[in-house]
Order: C-alpha cells, then structure tokens, then sequence
C-alpha cells in the first residue's frame, strides 16, 4: 500500500504542473488510472503527454508553457469522472496507447479507417490493465465504448 501511494503521489506531483488544465476532483482519478500502469508508460506519459478535462471553457494557446516539450495531450470528456474507476481507467489507458503507439489516425470522420487503431488500443489497455481488472470485464468495455 505504501509504495502505492508513493507512485500516486509522484504521478500526482508530475501533473502537477498543469493543474490548471485537470479539475482538482479529478486528478486523484486520473493518477490512480495511471498507477495500474506499466512504468514504462507511466514514464512516457509524464515525459510526452498532457491531459486535458474541463468542466467549463478555457482558453489555452499552444505556445503556452504547459505544451513545450509534449508529444501531444490527451482530451478527456468532464463527464468520465462520474463513471466507475475500471471504466475512468480503460478510457484512460486507450487514449494513452494512441500515443505510445504512435497511431496517426488520418480521418477521425472514417470509422472503417479508424477500426484497426481503435481495436489496437483496446488491446493494449487490456493487457496494461489486467494485472488490476479481470481481462472479462475489459473486454466488456472494449465492446461498450466502440
């Protein structure tokens, strides 16, 4: 328990600097999330990528500080913290493994060309994630959020 919360509170601490850009309500959601992550991806994530959930409007140029550096961020709709922790993680780790995997989805409006990326993804959330959830019941969401 005790190195749990040490990694939550250094994932914690890494978002930190764009807290601006995560409700408060919600960054304990979204460390928790990253902490049922390998650390190899945990790294990449606090090296790469951003996240963004807003619970109102919010204007962010990209030449702001929060973004120097980034591969890219990771937009979250404000209504996933209300959803259960497996599903605040799976959607989590799906966006996540578009990133680590490099997709380079061409047309967000094609669904076909957008399927095997999708199915991808899934995947690895799954395999990330089994070692905290049963592979049944992320497999159950990989169905739901398609």
């Amino acid at each position: 328990m005790f190195f749990r919360m040490k990694k939550l509170e250094k994932i914690d601490y890494n978002l930190d600097i764009a807290r601006e850009l995560i409700p408060n309500h919600a960054r304990y959601l979204l460390a928790r999330s990253l902490s049922l992550l390998p650390e190899e991806v945990v790294n990449f994530v606090a090296d790469n990528l951003l996240f963004i959930s807003s619970e109102g409007g919010e204007y962010i140029t990209f030449n702001h500080p929060f973004f120097q550096n980034r591969k890219g961020f990771i937009l979250l709709p404000s209504d996933l913290w209300k959803k259960k922790p497996i599903e605040i993680a799976f959607v989590i780790a799906h966006e996540i493994a578009h990133a680590y995997m490099n997709d380079e989805i061409k047309s967000w409006d094609d669904m076909e060309k957008r399927i095997p990326y999708e199915i991808k993804a899934d995947k690895t959330a799954v395999r990330w994630l089994s070692k905290s959830y049963s592979e049944k019941n992320l497999r159950r969401l990989c169905d739901y959020w398609r």
